[in-house]
Parts: structure tokens; C-alpha cells; sequence
């Protein structure tokens, strides 16, 4: 039986990767409990209620990373994916910029919401949750950059950050 995070999501989908399997990054498969722990926090505080949101499935192009994985696809150093906070997502039947957009306009809170696309042009929405501390709403559309990396432009805050007293 697959062990569920949440409502909608189960932790082989946070964990799932084909490079990781190709490379035999196995430590991919069998994550800290600390990271275990921040994937539920991830999925019960913003994936489920994203579902919730759009009323579609959304998938994980990318949840977690463990190191050896993060610094194969290019991913930044700092990235919130080896510690478990952070998804690139789509939905069927939403573009990326209209996930995006219904995301930052709803009352979910979000550490951070950016649009990425690779050098291909395939677009998806990455979302994070900070398990131990303050969401920070940051929206950002970034640009991912040869070599890996992403330049990002500012776009404001989410609006749960805006409705805050």
C-alpha cells in the first residue's frame, strides 16, 4: 500500500525520478524523516488545497531532490528541494501563467510561487512551504539559465500576504 502525505498525493510521487534511476542515486528513494516530515507539511498546507483549488488533478514534475539529484538537473545550491519544501507542478487543463495566476490570487500560503521554463520552452509552476517558519508569498517569473540556474523578476506577493491585517 503507498503511503499517502496527504489527501490527493503520495509520498513515491514526491519522491519519484527517472534520473535519479538512470544515475542510481538511490538515497533518492529512502529520504530522511526530517524531509519526509517537510514533504507532508508541503502537501497537506499547499498541494491538497491547490487540488482543492483548481478541481483537477496536479502533478510533480519534481518534488523532492536529494543532493547528488539537485546538482545533476542544475538546481540551485539553496533550493527548497533536497529539504523536502518544494514541487514543480502542472493541472490539467491550466497552462502554467494560469495556474500561477489562480494560485497567487487565492488565500493559500506559499513561500514562494515562480513560472520556470527550461531552455525547451516547457513551462511549470514551483511552489514551496517553509515547514519551519513564516511563508514568506514571494511570486517570481524566472527564467531557467544555461548551465542551471534561474534568473527571477519579482511579481509581488501572494494575495493571502495582501489580505494579512
Amino acid at each position: 500500500m503507498a503511503t499517502q502525505l496527504s489527501k490527493y498525493f503520495t509520498l513515491a510521487e514526491a519522491l519519484a525520478s527517472q534520473t535519479a534511476l538512470v544515475n542510481g542515486f538511490m538515497e533518492q528513494f529512502n529520504p530522511p524523516v526530517e524531509v519526509v516530515n517537510n514533504l507532508t507539511a508541503l502537501h497537506v498546507n499547499v498541494l491538497d488545497p491547490v487540488r482543492e483549488l483548481v478541481g483537477v488533478p496536479v502533478t510533480e514534475s519534481s518534488g523532492y531532490r536529494c543532493p547528488r539529484l539537485n546538482t545533476k538537473v542544475g538546481g540551485e545550491p539553496g533550493s527548497q528541494h533536497p529539504k523536502g519544501e518544494a514541487a514543480d507542478i502542472r493541472a490539467q487543463g491550466y497552462t502554467p501563467d494560469d495556474l500561477y495566476a489562480k494560485i497567487k490570487a487565492s488565500d493559500i500560503a506559499f513561500d514562494q510561487l515562480i513560472i520556470e521554463h527550461d531552455l525547451a520552452g516547457d513551462r511549470w509552476v514551483h511552489i514551496s512551504y517553509n515547514a519551519s517558519g513564516e511563508q514568506r508569498g514571494e511570486c517570481m517569473k524566472g527564467e531557467l539559465q544555461p548551465g542551471g540556474g534561474t534568473v527571477c523578476v519579482n511579481d509581488g506577493v501572494g494575495s493571502f500576504k495582501t489580505n494579512a491585517a
